[in-house]
């Protein structure tokens, strides 16, 4: 009896351990939402890169993550009232919505510790554009700093390890800084494959969080995607002049996802929503997601909405600017803890410009 208990016991550990949809190792976070207001633990005032009360002045907050359907009847982030959304490789993700939205998140630190925060397990619920380049995860601000040890500050934690599982967990909850919503979140779609997702193609990642995209080319993320990049700062509006400058306009902010800049730039967002961030979306706090910056930046990275424009610029490149450059996408991105410079989001086919609402149309 003992030994045919312990055998069930073996075969659903088995089982188990068998239902992980994607493994991907050294990645690097990022944030780019934050819902404990009032505690802002990734403002100046607590060491991070942001201005006090940024998630909210942003607007990213108020975006509506890539996992959801019509944006008229979507829940906000806010009123998801949830701190363990994340973000992961819009191309993956829209690939089958219905097999990676909703599902189950796991965060082991590089020491093999699996980190996690108060409210229940992380869910998998939008899609970063930074991420598609390079293995990044967006977080709240609260995850990003469980994930740092308790703080915003200093570079953007890399080696982690990032486990998708094939359980649903619900997108909404009932701890964080915003207001319940007034009727329950949409339930966690079914996953309806088992294919493990590819991993990403390297350690750079771009997500959005209300920029969105149309088109065909296969670079860019579809309407509903945000990019991410490593620092969070105000986005001025996006420009369609062949030459990037820094009367561009800021990422209009649909989706939760945003760009997120380079964890060594100072405090700033960059994103269609937050002003600073870790991933691909300030200061040696974290920076937004819009275009991920390499490996060897060294600041939290935030994605933030259509704002007003970043107080870190160099020549015509100014902090969370997005432009065309030709069919280039770019967002001017944090290149070291105190330069700025013009990062390539994506290289679209045949037209690249941006719609008097924000949006990127790049086909």
């Amino acid at each position: 009896m003992l030994f045919a208990a312990t055998s069930i016991l073996a075969l659903a550990g088995l089982a188990q351990a068998q239902d992980v949809l994607f493994t991907g190792t050294n990645f690097r976070a990022t944030v780019y939402y934050d819902l404990d207001t009032a505690t802002d633990i990734c403002a100046q005032k607590n060491g991070g890169p942001f201005a006090s009360n940024w998630a909210v002045d942003t607007g990213i907050n108020g975006g509506v993550t890539y996992c959801q359907g019509s944006t008229s009847t979507a829940w906000t982030l806010d009123s998801l009232h949830t701190n363990r959304i994340v973000a992961m490789n819009y191309t993956m993700v829209s690939g089958d919505k219905e097999k990676w939205c909703g599902k189950e998140v796991q965060i082991f630190g590089p020491d093999g510790k699996e980190i996690t925060i108060d409210e229940g397990p992380f869910v998998l619920f939008d899609g970063c554009a930074a991420c598609m380049s390079t293995g990044i995860i967006d977080l709240s601000a609260k995850a990003f700093a469980a994930v740092k040890g308790g703080t915003c500050a200093g570079n953007n934690p890399e080696g982690l390890t990032i486990k998708v599982l094939g359980n649903n967990v619900s997108p909404s909850g009932s701890v964080g800084g915003g207001s319940p919503p007034a009727t329950a979140a949409p339930p966690a779609p079914t996953a309806s494959s088992t294919q493990a997702a590819p991993a990403p193609s390297s350690t750079y990642s771009v997500r959005g969080a209300n920029a969105w995209w149309s088109g065909s080319s296969s670079a860019a993320p579809s309407a509903g995607v945000t990019a991410a990049v490593e620092l969070n700062a105000a986005v001025p509006p996006p420009s369609n002049d062949p030459t990037p400058s820094p009367t561009a306009a800021p990422v209009g902010a649909n989706d939760a996802a945003a760009a997120a800049a380079s964890p060594d730039a100072a405090s700033t967002t960059l994103s269609a929503a937050p002003t600073t961030t870790a991933a691909d979306k300030p200061s040696s706090a974290p920076a937004p997601e819009a275009a991920a910056p390499a490996p060897s930046s060294q600041a939290p990275a935030v994605a933030a909405p259509a704002a007003a424009p970043s107080p870190v610029s160099a020549g015509a490149c100014q902090f969370g600017t997005w432009a065309c450059n030709g069919l280039k996408i770019q967002v001017c991105n944090f290149i070291d803890t105190k330069n700025v410079g013009w990062e390539t989001i994506a290289t679209c086919d045949n037209e690249c410009s941006f719609t008097n609402t924000g949006s990127v149309i790049c086909q």
